[in-house]
């Protein structure tokens, strides 16, 4: 249940620094962030917390959007900003333990990359690709997967799972 550092250093802000030895992802791609997000990704929190008999600081809950949650709804349910762009906590952390990333929001550095590839805005993760092309030793098929996924326009997420596996073959 404890991370290597090296493990750590690939994770996002909002996780990289969470002291938890679980960490619970809740990734919307499509639905906006909203009463029902919250709800659902708390029920799975505290589902798997009873099932396995962990305590709050033992499991950390995150929500993940890929769309930018609009200010006034971040306001009405309580959540507001940490010192990195895009996550945010509960007001009132007895109230709700999930904490919220928002993918457009992150800040460029490497550790955020891998996840600003599922961004909803093209422009965030075009940015992100060339990000990546500029501070690593990218493969020919690597480069391929990561235009691959930019060129599937609004939505990354239609990549069929036999494309993905015709990739994973490739790489």
């Amino acid at each position: 249940d404890s991370w290597h550092e090296n493990q750590r250093a690939l994770l996002p802000d909002g996780l990289h620094t969470c002291p938890a030895g679980r960490i619970m992802l809740e990734f919307k791609y499509s639905e906006s962030f909203g009463v029902d997000a919250i709800r659902q990704t708390q029920a799975y929190d505290w589902f798997y917390r009873s099932s396995e008999n962990l305590t709050e600081d033992e499991l950390h809950t995150f929500l993940i959007c890929s769309k930018t949650p609009k200010p006034e709804r971040l306001k009405a349910l309580g959540y507001i900003a940490c010192r990195q762009p895009g996550v945010y906590r509960h007001r009132y952390d007895q109230l709700n333990n999930v904490g919220l990333i928002s993918l457009n929001e992150l800040s460029d550095e490497s550790h955020n990359l891998a996840f600003k590839l599922f961004a909803s805005k093209r422009r965030v993760r075009a940015h992100t690709i060339e990000t990546l092309i500029d501070r690593t030793q990218v493969t020919e098929e690597v480069l391929y997967f990561f235009r691959a996924l930019h060129e599937q326009g609004e939505c990354p997420m239609r990549i069929t799972e036999d494309e993905i596996r015709e990739y994973e073959r490739m790489l």
